[in-house]
């Protein structure tokens, strides 16, 4: 949850690199769900109960750190890739498996797994892949972004 705020303040700033702009969707968006998610299973408290791991600690100050830097946040491509697709390409079987698994009541504590402003997932997937092969990077800056 922690690192989807860092990357979505990051990608919600103005002055975010155009590249990651040209890569952010609304309908992509977790921090809404995962904060549902995190009061359904721990309280309206849950913020002042849940701590940052050091590997998460580690992953926020790593997006934090290319998105304040102008020749650097390009990187974020990496963050969103990483991600938003994974979470939407296995989403709704993590959603199933997690509900099925914990016995919980349908779509509860699994909003983060649902992405209901996205109709059609397949056609998505392939209109962002399109976008993601458009970039304007260089070759260094597309072997940076596959190494980040």
């Amino acid at each position: 949850m922690y690192t989807y705020r860092a990357m979505e303040k990051s990608l919600g700033a103005p002055e975010s690199h155009h590249v990651c702009k040209g890569l952010d969707y609304p309908e992509l968006r977790r921090l809404d769900a995962l904060e549902e998610d995190m009061a359904y299973f721990y309280g309206r408290q849950w913020r002042s109960e849940v701590t940052m791991t050091p590997a998460t600690e580690a992953y926020v100050r790593r997006i934090e750190e290319v998105a304040a830097d102008s020749s650097l946040a390009y990187l974020l491509v990496a963050h969103q890739y990483t991600r938003y697709l994974g979470d939407l390409f296995g989403g709704q079987m993590m959603g199933a498996m997690a509900t099925q698994s914990l016995g919980l009541d349908e779509n509860k504590g699994v909003a983060f797994y649902n992405f209901p402003k996205i109709v059609d997932q397949k056609a998505f997937i392939t209109m962002w892949y399109g976008r993601l092969n458009e970039l304007e990077l260089s070759d260094q800056e597309k072997k940076s972004v596959v190494d980040e």
